[in-house]
């Protein structure tokens, strides 16, 4: 299946209750003969939910995010029994679910997936030319958008630990978002400039990691993370917080620290770099993790699995056994 064999039917949206669009998509569900609804994101799922009142159909919602729906009567009827089955991206996703009312047998966990990565675009040196990296410079990285949750903050605040053992280690942020004015202005209250390189968005974000002696996830809420798995997929060692589903993906492919602990997040950093065989050992153990869990195989597998949930739901709820 490719991008130009899918028919993309526009439903215009002035917010997630708005009545009109939910008109517009039940309409959509009757003249197409939808057989089951697949909503991907938070305002889909409140359209979908509303348009399947008017026109019954089975109806699954895809999580991506660890922190609990909201509490108020609108979200109780949102995350009711119109939904046949969600689709969790980790157990601690499940988890966060299942503590908000949602019926374990209507949720069905499938990891996200990568591509297998092929053999990258550019040389090291090349992308260290560009990026006026030097050879020997130890580089931290990390690749995410620059929001509060993916604690950036945490790890700046670490790296004055760090260079106290590799002064010339550099750290790259790869990623845009609101914080970067924020995040830049405590590298410098931090005197770390040209020690922190924020490079933006970049659209071969993932031929980055190849420079990367260590990645870095200093998440404080995270569903799963793909970032990691590129990086894991591409062998390299990772230190990551125990946030949501993180510790799923690495498992003993790295090391984990808590959340918010820019202290502990150095030290595992400075493990890391210190010890290149066992940094080497556990990438080798996450870059087998990520082939046999995280393949786009898997998870079209329980993708089916789970629509095929939501179709017994379906049917049970619609016609009762008497």
């Amino acid at each position: 299946l490719s991008a130009s064999s899918l028919e993309v039917y526009p439903v215009p949206m002035r917010g997630e209750w708005d009545l009109k669009a939910m008109i517009i998509l039940q309409g959509l569900i009757r003249a197409l003969k939808i057989d089951l609804l697949h909503l991907h994101t938070s305002h889909a799922h409140t359209l979908g939910v509303g348009a399947a009142v008017l026109a019954p159909v089975p109806t699954v919602v895809h999580r991506r995010v660890d922190f609990p729906p909201a509490r108020h009567p609108l979200s109780s009827l949102k995350y009711g029994a119109r939904v046949h089955q969600y689709i969790a991206i980790s157990n601690a996703v499940a988890r966060v679910l299942e503590a908000s009312a949602v019926a374990p047998d209507r949720i069905s966990v499938v990891f996200s997936a990568i591509e297998s990565p092929g053999p990258p675009d550019q040389e090291v040196g090349t992308l260290r030319r560009t990026l006026g990296l030097s050879s020997e410079a130890p580089v931290i990285g990390n690749i995410a958008q620059l929001v509060d949750h993916k604690g950036h903050s945490y790890l700046i605040q670490g790296m004055p630990e760090i260079l106290s053992s590799y002064p010339g280690a550099k750290l790259l942020i790869v990623g845009s978002g609101p914080l970067r004015s924020k995040l830049e202005a405590q590298v410098a209250a931090l005197k770390l400039d040209g020690r922190v390189l924020f490079t933006g968005f970049r659209d071969d974000a993932t031929e980055l990691i190849q420079l990367m002696d260590v990645f870095v996830m200093p998440s404080h809420l995270e569903g799963l993370n793909t970032s990691i798995m590129d990086a894991l997929a591409r062998c390299r060692p990772v230190v990551a917080t125990t946030a949501g589903g993180i510790p799923e993906v690495v498992g003993e492919g790295g090391w984990l620290v808590p959340p918010r602990d820019p202290s502990a997040l150095a030290r595992a950093i400075l493990e890391a770099l210190g010890t290149p065989q066992e940094a080497s050992r556990r990438a080798h153990i996450g870059q087998e993790r990520i082939a046999e869990s995280f393949s786009p195989e898997r998870m079209s597998g329980g993708t089916h699995r789970a629509y095929q949930e939501a179709l017994e739901v379906f049917r049970r709820v619609s016609r009762p056994e008497v």
